[in-house]
């Protein structure tokens, strides 16, 4: 029965091969043609679009991909041109010394504008000019094609109201006239947005006012209206269109994100974007031979997981470094350490992989008598709150004893009875005593794939690294050179600037600004921590810390609130300077008053630049919002990536150090999406690879689970105010981070033209028990519409 099953499983391999040859033939033996297309804005390449609408795109500039690689287009296409200008201005004449075999000619816009230079009458002149563009064409062994100008996008009682069907009628006209094909994109476009409506529309506008030009997506589906109607009126070029998906997706339930949270049953996908989303019979007519069908059965579909925050190079060198595991008491770091003192040399340091002492049952660092217990025979040291314990041996090892001078600069904390508790400052002689091992490029970029494939596990099809440098930045370029990429990855750059002029050098020396790249590798914003953490005891706080939050960190000074990197003033001097060079700022601030100085700087640039507000300035983590933070941060257009994951390992350490109350504010999501602040979670993935048991965990359903329920890995709540919805909370992992990054256009959700970018469900997370959300897992992960990732069935 095996070998059966694999014969068969190798002939239809086969087949599809023989299939992708015989398409491939085909294709090749079709002439080479060249297609030259003339006409005014709508049509025109915009390689450089003005700022205010940065996603303009003409739909002659996307014409290409709706054919196969036989084809090549000229789009001469000039914006203000129509069909009087583009001849009394010589246009046409250079035009017509290119070598083309057909002339696309569309116009319209401009010929009806009230303009002495540019406007025609429909009835008469806009047909001779019609009339001379063919004739010419003819001589000059060109095939012309009419395309009827599509309609500007004012509604009425949710209803096209359109000016330009004159030009379009005398089109039709002339081509009648001239037997020459006519591709009425005018009605089409009529048709096509009397069904979407105008809220829906909007999506062609590259800016609120412009309703006559489109965005990315709109233009490509305007290429394809032409597309379509081309295959009918010259049946010359059916061969070399590309009209069939690459794959569809039925019988499902496609939760698509959109602004209406639309659920479809089917999805088409073609060159790596979404084709179409809709019915089963909506979806079915793109299906052809070559298709790949992929019945659903009734499973759920979401947008690719959009990671807002994580380390994965960081991820990568810790792996080669030294295995991950996750410790949640003294007993299991002691155990941990015996089996590392039989797998290294005697006298060899072992170092505890990180455990923040708020994740341990003792909520406290292990003493020396407890390391002891576990080794004698190396020195052995646990890292936590900026502080260290060591071991017998790994005191001696340092020069710190009873009565010993340590061999560093730094404190060493005693306890009552004058014993040796913890070192802190020892930095530098640790780096001496145990340098981390140097791996080769190629052995990183190997762990990095590793880290990525794991993301796709888990449904994550996008990231953001969230403190990288070039370095970092030049792997994923080499990784996408390779073709070896998985998941798409957006950049921030974290580095320690004093001055406005350290910033400008800074950059100058990247050559790069936020939103430079393309859909794999991208460059985001720039950033500074603002303030410490609530693992490293030095969160910035409004209030001194507490006696038993004091007692807990081993902090000395009683009025000690936390550690403020950076004044207000310099940082309204940063945020500045980065803005005006063109950058997007990102900054780590975990405590109400680490957010409370940004904001600061932030509203004393704004009220001389009130544009930065339009730039989704971000704060990152920003743990304890109050209403008043929330209520700024929205009026400053401020984004906010934050870790639910946190709050399920340490909210119950939280209510213990802190008290109660701040535990119920602790990761108020709630708090910010009430308040209108766009809110993305992410993991904060910075060591080991299981994505729940991480250092931080990243599972994006181990988040939603803990966003809807408020519950924590003890069975706790606080809270119950900050729990969101479902759906709101599948949009912080999909829709949120898209716009937190520029990116709402073309990903975060299954739309007509985003990338092609989902997810395969094994349950529905919208229905299933809400403390079962976690266990949710992907049967498929596609990017780019391939599969990374399919899980064994």
């Amino acid at each position: 029965m095996k070998f059966i099953k694999s014969l068969l499983a190798g002939f239809a391999v086969f087949l599809l091969f023989f299939n992708a040859c015989l398409a491939q033939e085909k294709q090749a033996t079709l002439p080479p043609i060249r297609i030259l297309m003339i006409g005014d804005s709508t049509m025109a390449t915009y390689k450089n679009p003005p700022k205010d609408r940065p996603d303009l795109t003409g739909w002659g500039q996307v014409f290409a991909q709706r054919f196969n690689k036989q084809v090549t287009i000229i789009n001469r296409a000039i914006s203000g041109r129509s069909t009087k200008s583009l001849i009394t201005g010589g246009n046409w004449e250079k035009a017509l010394q290119v070598k083309a075999d057909y002339l696309f000619i569309q116009f319209g816009h401009n010929d009806s504008h009230l303009n002495e230079e540019k406007s025609t009458d429909a009835a008469t002149d806009f047909r001779d000019y019609l009339r001379r563009y063919i004739d010419e064409a003819r001589r000059a062994g060109m095939k012309p094609v009419l395309i009827t100008p599509m309609t500007r996008r004012h509604f009425r009682d949710n209803k096209i109201v359109t000016s330009l069907r004159p030009f379009a009628e005398a089109m039709l006209i002339v081509g009648k006239e001239k037997q020459v094909p006519v591709i009425d994109l005018h009605a089409g476009s009529v048709k096509l947005h009397n069904e979407l409506g105008e809220k829906k529309s909007s999506y062609f506008n590259p800016s609120a006012r412009d309703r006559t030009h489109f965005t990315r997506r709109g233009a490509a589906v305007i290429s394809r209206l032409v597309a379509e109607e081309l295959s009918e009126k010259v049946p010359a070029l059916k061969p070399y269109l590309k009209l069939s998906a690459d794959i569809v997706l039925l019988g499902g339930k496609i939760i698509t994100m959109d602004a209406e949270n639309c659920i479809v049953t089917a999805i088409a996908i073609q060159n790596g974007r979404i084709m179409e989303v809709g019915s089963d019979l909506q979806v079915s007519r793109y299906i052809a031979d070559d298709t790949r069908v992929i019945k659903l059965n009734g499973k759920m579909v979401i947008p690719g997981i959009i990671a807002a925050h994580c380390h994965a190079v960081g991820v990568a060198r810790n792996l080669l470094d030294q295995p991950y595991v996750e410790l949640l008491s003294i007993a299991e770091v002691q155990n941990w350490v015996r089996l590392q003192a039989k797998k290294v040399p005697a006298g060899s340091w072992i170092k505890v992989p990180r455990t923040d002492i708020t994740r341990l049952k003792e909520r406290r660092h292990p003493t020396t008598a407890e390391l002891d217990v576990a080794c004698t025979t190396h020195p052995v040291i646990f890292t936590a709150a900026r502080k260290s314990a060591l071991n017998s041996l790994g005191l001696k090892t340092i020069g710190v004893g009873e009565e010993g001078k340590p061999k560093f600069q730094g404190e060493i904390i005693r306890d009552a009875s004058g014993k040796v508790r913890l070192i802190a400052g020892a930095n530098s002689l640790l780096r001496q005593l145990m340098p981390p091992p140097k791996h080769s490029n190629k052995q990183l970029r190997t762990a990095l794939r590793s880290v990525h494939q794991h993301y796709n596990a888990v449904g994550i099809t996008t990231i953001f690294e969230r403190a990288g440098n070039i370095d970092d930045f030049q792997h994923y370029r080499a990784l996408r050179a390779e073709g070896k990429l998985t998941v798409r990855m957006t950049q921030t750059f974290r580095s320690s600037f004093r001055s406005a002029s350290d910033i400008a050098s800074y950059t100058k020396r990247l050559g790069m600004k936020t939103g430079d790249g393309d859909d794999w590798v991208r460059v985001g914003p720039i950033k500074i921590t603002v303030d410490g953490g609530i693992h490293w005891g030095n969160t910035y706080l409004k209030q001194p810390y507490t006696e038993k939050q004091l007692r807990f960190y081993g902090h000395r000074d009683p009025s000690y609130r936390g550690d403020l990197n950076y004044s207000i003033p310099l940082m309204s001097e940063l945020f500045r300077e980065a803005d005006e060079l063109g950058w997007q700022w990102c900054c780590h601030a975990t405590g109400d008053a680490g957010v409370d100085a940004i904001l600061d700087a932030l509203e004393a640039v704004h009220a001389e630049h009130p544009e930065i507000a339009k730039h989704r300035f971000t704060l990152t983590h920003a743990y304890f919002p109050t209403k008043d933070s929330v209520a700024r941060a929205n009026r400053l257009g401020v984004c906010v990536d934050t870790q639910p994951s946190l709050y399920f390992k340490d909210s119950a350490a939280i209510a213990g150090i802190y008290g109660e109350d701040w535990a119920a504010r602790f990761i108020g999501l709630g708090e910010w999406l009430r308040g209108g602040v766009p809110t993305a979670m992410a993991g904060d993935h910075m060591i080991g690879l299981d994505p729940d048991r991480s250092m931080n965990a990243y599972n994006p359903f181990l988040m939603m689970q803990v966003a809807v329920t408020r519950r924590n890995r003890e069975g706790d709540i606080y809270g119950k105010d900050q729990r969101i919805s479902r759906i709101e909370a599948l949009r912080c992992l999909t829709t949120s981070p898209a716009w937190l990054s520029f990116n709402e256009s073309n990903r975060g959700s299954l739309e007509i033209e985003k990338l092609a970018d989902l997810v395969i469900l094994n349950r529905d997370v919208f229905t299933c028990p809400e403390n079962t959300i976690s266990k949710t897992r992907p049967k498929k992960t596609m990017v780019d519409g391939q599969f990374v990732f399919e899980a064994d069935q």
